[in-house]
């Protein structure tokens, strides 16, 4: 497969650089870097990113720990680990708290 790619000149040189340090092309250089990039434990922490962002977009909502825990399926904890991660405070209904119903799988 051909790929075209803009590349700005700083990381083209450094990418040069480190082709001819190791004695390869730069096609190669970026085949590595793909290739680390997209490994398993590489997506694990992308996907676990994403989970967190999805997380603070539903606090910006105005919805509070349980309501994000309801819709996402995830544990009312780890939805108030991740908001306090974000230094961001707790949303409440009506001046108190929310009645939580966990989804089950």
């Amino acid at each position: 497969m051909k790929v075209e790619l803009n590349i700005p000149d700083k990381v083209w040189a450094e990418v040069l650089e480190i082709a001819e340090t190791n004695h390869t092309s730069v096609a190669r250089v970026i085949e590595a870097t793909i290739r680390d990039a997209v490994r398993p434990s590489a997506m694990a922490k992308l996907h676990v990113e994403a989970r967190r962002n999805h997380i603070a977009q539903l606090w910006g909502e105005g919805l509070t720990d349980a309501q994000i825990a309801e819709r996402t399926g995830e544990l009312k904890s780890y939805v108030a680990t991740v908001r306090r991660g974000k230094s961001l405070p707790p949303n409440l209904v009506g001046g108190r708290k929310y009645t939580y119903e966990r989804k089950s799988a």
